[in-house]
C-alpha cells in the first residue's frame, strides 16, 4: 500500500469514527431532553396530586372536626338522659 492509500483509509476510518462520535451525541442530548420533559412533567402532576390530596384531607379533618363534635354533643346527652332515667327508676319514695 502506497502512503495515499494509507492516507485514504486514515481519513475514512476517521471519517466513520468522527460521525459515530457525533451521531451517539446528538442521540444522547435528544434523549436527556426528552426524560428531562418526563421528569418535569411527572413532577408538576405529582404536585398537582399532593396538592389535591391535602386539600380533601384538611376538608374531610374539618368536616370529621364538627361531625364528631356533633357525636361527642349526642352522647353526652344520651348519658344524661341515661343518668336520669337510672335515678328515677332506682329512687324508691321513702315512706
Amino acid at each position: 500500500m502506497s502512503l495515499s492509500d494509507w492516507f485514504t483509509l486514515f481519513t475514512i476510518v476517521s471519517g466513520l469514527f468522527i460521525s459515530a462520535i457525533t451521531t451517539v451525541g446528538i442521540v444522547v442530548w435528544w434523549l436527556s431532553r426528552q426524560i428531562l420533559g418526563v421528569k418535569d412533567s411527572v413532577e408538576a402532576k405529582l404536585d398537582k396530586l399532593e396538592e389535591n390530596i391535602l386539600t380533601k384531607l384538611e376538608y374531610h379533618e374539618r368536616h370529621d372536626d364538627t361531625r364528631f363534635e356533633d357525636i361527642r354533643k349526642n352522647v353526652w346527652e344520651i348519658k344524661v338522659r341515661n343518668a336520669a332515667h337510672d335515678r328515677r327508676n332506682n329512687h324508691t319514695p321513702r315512706n
